[in-house]
């Protein structure tokens, strides 16, 4: 049996990547752990990944864009230095 926010339906696949490329990161917020996470482009494409994970009460829903907000613009200064 899994945990009970695992996304399990091929179906939502598609509608939660658009989701993530439209936000411009990830977040995987479990019932323990909570991460948010944004890519790190190359010349040719992705070449690394940040993340930040911590205890889901230190990141509640509330917090989430917030702290993906900043996730995103150090992954963007990465990817700066990088091109």
């Amino acid at each position: 049996m899994g945990a009970r926010r695992t996304r399990t339906r091929r179906s939502s696949i598609p509608r939660r990547w658009a989701a993530v490329r439209e936000r411009g990161y990830a977040a995987n917020c479990g019932e323990w752990r909570s991460c948010i996470a944004a890519a790190v482009l190359g010349p040719g494409g992705p070449v690394a990944g940040l993340s930040v994970s911590t205890s889901a009460r230190r990141m509640p829903e509330e917090l989430r864009g917030e702290y993906g907000t900043l996730v995103t613009q150090a992954a963007h200064t990465l990817t700066e230095s990088l091109t």
